[in-house]
């Protein structure tokens, strides 16, 4: 019946989110500053489910009722030093920044309704599941960005960064994440200052590596600590009884670590006639480690796959880009 498909079927929503940042800026002294900032995330929803007695003549009237509260806090603090002596130019950057991720979720379904009267817990004559969960994910990082040019000619940037997370286990947690660029303004050299065809020409070249320790594997509480050996409640027939009592709910992966990328970049770019005609050229060779992926183990264990890091993924290839101004 589509039209009662269409009338016993009552999804709802609704969401709260509210976001907020803030910061404070202090000069040290000339060229040395320092800065604290501060971001919130808080975002509280309900959301229901109705599906009345004659939405599907197989399945019974049921009611869900799922509420949820997440909140994100971000903190950053940095140390920059600017500095320009004669054509000399230096940019220092160092800091600390924490991430906090909670979420709290509570779950419910009710069933064996007779009739739309009542279309909310009040009703159902069956509590058929019920849960709830809270999850708190943490991430820390250091880093550290000193960066060099010389006469607008000659640049040299150098960063690290050490990230720690607390989806890893106690020998993994960190992660070591260097970057190194330099780069060639050739159209600032003598021999090109007064060329009226180039008006931009730049070399450049940088290598680094990121970080990745975003994954899911279907279950939230598996999601934020795959490292523990996790239980669940279950039931078991014993002696012609229902017997509760607890079974795995995941294989603990204490070597899980964090997933790298390795880029290697190359290119030019380029300005003619007062960049009325600019572009650039890129080769790039990206090379992505130690992959999270879910793996597939043998039944035996109890489970049909397991979070690893497993496999490397390669690719490369050039960009070309091209501007022009016609009028």
């Amino acid at each position: 019946n589509p039209y009662a498909q269409y009338v016993e079927r009552e999804h709802y929503e609704f969401k709260t989110k509210i976001l907020g940042s803030t910061y404070l800026s202090y000069k040290i002294s000339d060229g040395l500053i320092a800065r604290t900032s501060f971001g919130v995330t808080l975002e509280d929803s309900k959301r229901t489910r109705w599906n009345g007695t004659e939405y599907h003549h197989s399945n019974p009237a049921d009611y869900e009722l799922r509420n949820r509260y997440r909140s994100r806090l971000i903190s950053d603090n940095t140390l920059s030093y600017n500095k320009q002596i004669g054509n000399h130019e230096i940019n220092a950057l160092a800091g600390i920044t924490v991430q906090k991720r909670k979420a709290e979720t509570s779950q419910i379904v009710g069933t064996g309704y007779s009739n739309d009267l009542l279309k909310n817990l009040q009703g159902a004559t069956t509590i058929v599941s019920e849960g709830e969960t809270n999850i708190v994910k943490t991430k820390i990082g250091y880093f550290g960005r000193v960066s060099y040019v010389f006469d607008d000619k000659y640049l040299v940037n150098a960063s690290f960064r050490r990230d720690g997370s607390s989806v890893f286990g106690v020998n993994s947690k960190w992660g070591n994440f260097p970057a190194v660029s330099v780069g060639w303004n050739v159209h600032n050299e003598d021999f090109l200052l007064d060329s009226d065809v180039i008006s931009n020409l730049k070399f450049r070249v940088s290598y680094g590596l990121t970080g990745a320790e975003n994954f899911n594997v279907g279950d939230d509480l598996v999601n934020a600590w795959p490292y523990l050996a996790q239980l669940d409640n279950t039931n078991a027939i014993i002696d012609g009884n229902i017997t509760q009592g607890v079974s795995p709910k995941n294989i603990a992966n204490l070597l899980l670590q964090w997933e790298a990328s390795e880029e290697f970049n190359p290119g030019l770019d380029f300005g003619f006639l007062s960049n009325r005609i600019s572009g650039s050229l890129d080769y790039y060779k990206r090379t992505s480690d130690k992959l999270l992926l879910n793996n597939p183990v043998s039944y035996v264990t109890g489970f049909n796959n397991g979070i690893v890091n497993l496999g490397k993924v390669a690719n490369s290839g050039f960009e070309f880009e091209l501007r022009t101004k016609n009028i």
